[in-house]
């Protein structure tokens, strides 16, 4: 299963937080032997869970805001693209807290597990007096399987 989920960069966001499903993993010695139990998915959150917001940034300033993308499920979380979306203003930029390049296939998908959240720093440096939107887009699956 593949995912996308969304972060405003607005006044006022909101963040859709998508959730992996269950995957089959062989029967860790609970039942009879051939049954397959569910094991619990990876589930992807990101905080702050309502996006991020910049209130009164002057023009040729600039804030930088921090979103942790985290596991709170079971198993691996792989990361194939995480960008800013193509109507999100060029005010806007994004990087990753540990200076690796952002993912942007399965090539170099990025690895979130409950021990390793992935850190993403948007700045805002506004070049007019227009109010300024974006979102930052993630493409997630679960590492455990195969595509």
């Amino acid at each position: 299963m593949r995912a996308l989920s969304f972060t405003s960069l607005v006044v006022a966001g909101a963040v859709v937080v998508g959730a992996g499903c269950p995957s089959q993993v062989p029967n860790p010695g609970k039942g009879k032997p051939g049954d397959d139990v569910v094991a619990e998915p990876p589930r992807l959150f990101v905080d702050p869970p309502f996006g991020l917001g910049y209130d009164c940034v002057t023009i040729g300033c600039d804030v930088e805001r921090r979103l942790v993308v985290e596991n709170r499920g079971g198993g691996t979380i792989k990361l194939a693209l995480v960008r800013l979306g193509v109507s999100t203003s060029t005010d806007f930029s994004l990087r990753r807290g540990d200076g690796a390049p952002l993912p942007f296939d399965d090539e170099s998908a990025a690895v979130v597990d409950a021990d390793h959240p992935l850190e993403l720093f948007v700045r805002y440096a506004p070049s007019d007096g227009v109010d300024d939107e974006g979102e930052v887009l993630i493409d997630w699956y679960d590492g455990k399987l195969a595509f």
